[in-house]
C-alpha cells in the first residue's frame, strides 16, 4: 500500500515534499541557473532574495514568520506551497495565490476558516495535516479543479470534521485519502460521495470510521481500488490482530480464540454489508 500511495502521490505533485532548508539563502550559489523552487525557514538569511527570482514557482517555509507570510501576495504566480508549523490569524493570504496548482498546509493552527480556499480555482492536489482549529471543511467544495485531496490528523491528535458533505462540490476529484480524522456524522456519512464520477482510488484509515462507512465504500465503490479492506491484519510487530473499523478491537494472532473471533467479525461485516445493500436497493 505505501509503495502505491508514493506513486499516487508522484503522479499528482510536482511539489517536493521532503526538501532539505537552506539556512543561508545566496542565489548566486546556483551558478545563474533560474530558481524555481526553494524551501526555507523562519530564521533563513536573505530570504528576501526569492522576490528577486521570476521564475520562482514552489515554495516550502517551516515555521514561518508574520513577515514571511505577508510577503507572499508578492509572489502571484507560485504554483506550489508548503507551510509547516505555521501560525495565522487567518489564510486570506493564500487566497491572493489564484495560480496555486498545488497547496500542502501542515500543522497549520490559529485559524478556522478555510473559505479563501475557494479563491484558487487553479488548485489540482491539496494536502492537510492537522488544522487545529478547523472542523468546518465546507468551503473545499468549490474546489472544482481538485484532482487530489488528503486529510490526515497529527500523530498526536485527530483531525476534527464536522461533515464530508463537500465531497459533492469536487467534481474533478481522482484521489482522496482520509486519515486520522474524525467525525461524527451519522451513517452515511460519505453519502455526498456518491457524486464522485471520476474518483479512482480512496485510501482511509482503519479505525477512523465506524464499520458500516467500510461497508459503504465496498458497496457503493466495488472497482474502486481500496474501497475493501482486510477485516483482520497486522499492522505492527506484534502478534496482534486488528480488526476493521473504529473501536472494533484487536485479537492475538496466536489465541486459541483467534479463528473463531475473526469469524465472528466476518459474519457481522456481512450482515452490516446487507443492511447496507438493502438500503442502497
Amino acid at each position: 500500500m505505501l509503495k502505491r500511495l508514493t506513486q499516487i502521490v508522484h503522479k499528482y505533485w510536482q511539489m517536493t515534499l521532503c526538501p532539505g532548508f537552506v539556512t543561508v539563502f545566496d542565489p548566486d550559489n546556483y551558478r545563474g541557473t533560474p530558481i524555481k523552487a526553494i524551501a526555507f525557514r523562519k530564521d533563513t538569511q536573505n530570504w528576501q532574495a526569492i522576490f528577486e527570482q521570476p521564475e520562482l514557482e514552489e515554495l516550502v517555509i517551516h515555521s514561518p514568520s508574520r513577515e514571511q507570510l505577508a510577503a507572499l501576495a508578492r509572489l502571484p504566480q507560485l504554483k506550489r506551497l508548503h507551510l509547516i508549523l505555521a501560525r495565522v490569524k487567518d489564510i486570506a493570504f493564500l487566497g491572493e495565490l489564484g495560480q496555486l496548482e498545488e497547496l500542502a498546509l501542515t500543522l497549520v493552527s490559529g485559524f478556522s476558516d478555510l473559505s479563501p480556499l475557494a479563491k484558487l480555482t487553479h488548485l489540482r492536489s491539496l494536502y492537510i495535516e492537522y488544522l487545529r482549529g478547523v472542523t468546518d471543511f465546507s468551503a473545499l467544495a468549490g474546489l472544482t479543479g481538485l484532482r487530489f485531496l488528503s486529510i490526515d490528523g497529527s500523530l498526536d491528535a485527530k483531525q476534527s470534521i464536522d461533515s464530508f458533505d463537500f465531497l459533492a462540490g469536487l467534481s474533478a476529484l481522482e484521489v482522496f485519502c482520509a486519515h486520522h480524522v474524525s467525525c461524527k456524522a451519522p451513517y452515511p456519512m460519505f453519502a455526498a460521495a456518491l457524486q464522485l464520477e471520476n474518483l479512482q482510488e480512496v485510501h482511509l484509515g482503519r479505525s477512523a470510521f465506524p464499520l458500516e462507512e467500510y461497508a459503504f465504500w465496498e458497496i457503493h465503490f466495488p472497482d474502486v481500488p481500496g474501497s475493501r479492506h482486510e477485516l483482520a491484519m497486522k499492522l505492527d510487530g506484534s502478534d496482534n490482530l486488528y480488526f476493521l473499523g473504529k473501536g472494533s478491537g484487536r485479537g492475538s494472532k496466536g489465541s486459541k480464540n483467534a479463528e473463531p473471533k475473526i469469524a465472528e467479525f466476518e459474519r457481522k461485516y456481512q450482515a452490516i454489508k446487507a443492511k447496507v445493500l438493502e438500503g442502497y436497493k
